[in-house]
């Protein structure tokens, strides 16, 4: 009798210990997955300034947020950011911004000091996710203001992943950016800010 005891009580803390065993957690950084670095700026230069990111109420939590259906987001369990998403797209526009252009520097308005900002920029977005179908989805708006006159143009991109997983995913969302930050680089060199 002792011996069944002394298994079942064996077998008791084997299962405890298999079930307390749980998958690490990961943190994904935009920043990381390619180059931050600024761009030497060349002389003379069109200074703009990056009012703060606005993101919508899903995309405020440390977790990646999943597409699942048409009408519904999820948080991915185990799987963050490395830091606050809106700190991290800025940083990624600002950089990608001045190496698209040499002419203009920006600054981030929470960021450095920043001179009088004659001229901004500020980004909106409505997603900025991966989806259950193995894609990615980032959209929104960007508000261009000189003095009183502002401007305002709509971006929507969507790209298939190439691999499963979100580190792949967090890829794709960087190459995103990039491309949006080309694209709001050729839009401010056309603007007549000073």
């Amino acid at each position: 009798m002792k011996h069944w005891i002394l298994l079942l009580s064996v077998a008791c803390l084997a299962a405890c210990a298999t079930n307390s065993v749980q998958r690490p957690e990961r943190y994904y950084s935009l920043v990381l997955a390619g180059s931050t670095q600024r761009a030497q700026l060349t002389v003379p230069v069109v200074r703009w300034v990056l009012v703060p990111i606005r993101l919508p109420a899903y995309l405020h939590t440390q977790s990646i947020a999943l597409q699942t259906a048409a009408n519904r987001i999820e948080s991915a369990h185990r799987h963050f950011w490395a830091e606050p998403l809106d700190d991290a797209i800025a940083k990624v526009l600002v950089a990608g911004i001045e190496q698209s252009h040499g002419g203009i520097a920006i600054e981030r308005q929470a960021g450095r000091w920043t001179p009088v900002p004659a001229c901004r920029l500020r980004v909106e977005f409505d997603a900025f996710h991966p989806t259950h179908d193995g894609r990615v989805r980032v959209s929104g708006r960007y508000w261009i203001a000189t003095g009183e006159t502002m401007s305002r143009r709509n971006f929507d991109q969507s790209a298939t992943l190439a691999s499963d997983g979100y580190a792949h995913a967090v890829d794709a969302l960087r190459s995103s950016l990039d491309s949006l930050s080309a694209q709001i680089a050729v839009t401010l060199d056309g603007v007549a800010c000073g």
